[in-house]
């Protein structure tokens, strides 16, 4: 029932109540997803902060039966696998870090 309906004369009790419980019900689940955004203060006049998905187009494991597999495998693309790598990128790339980025306007160093 929306907020302009009213319950219809031919409804029961039961039903208005029902219609009732409803909206009631509605209105708790809207109030979970209005969070306050208060970031939202502080973002004013910040750049706009995009990124690139930089996750894997394709995972593959690979399981050894012995050390000597896995020295071979590691040979064979040319990286460093010990028994604690969880995972290698193939090509070998430089996997950025930006928790100890900031952003410096130019403005505010003159």
């Amino acid at each position: 029932m929306d907020e302009n309906e009213t319950a219809s004369p031919e409804q029961s009790p039961e039903e208005k109540l029902r219609a009732e419980t409803l909206k009631i019900e509605e209105d708790a689940q809207l109030s979970l997803f209005k969070v306050e955004k208060t970031w939202e203060t502080h973002w004013k006049g910040m750049p706009e902060f995009t990124h690139k998905d930089c996750t894997a187009l394709y995972s593959v494991v690979v399981n050894f039966a012995t050390d000597e597999d896995l020295a071979a495998f590691a040979k064979l693309v040319e990286q460093t696998i010990t028994p604690n790598t969880i995972a290698i990128w193939y090509p070998p790339t430089e996997i950025g870090r930006y928790a100890d980025k900031l952003w410096i306007d130019s403005e505010e160093e003159k």
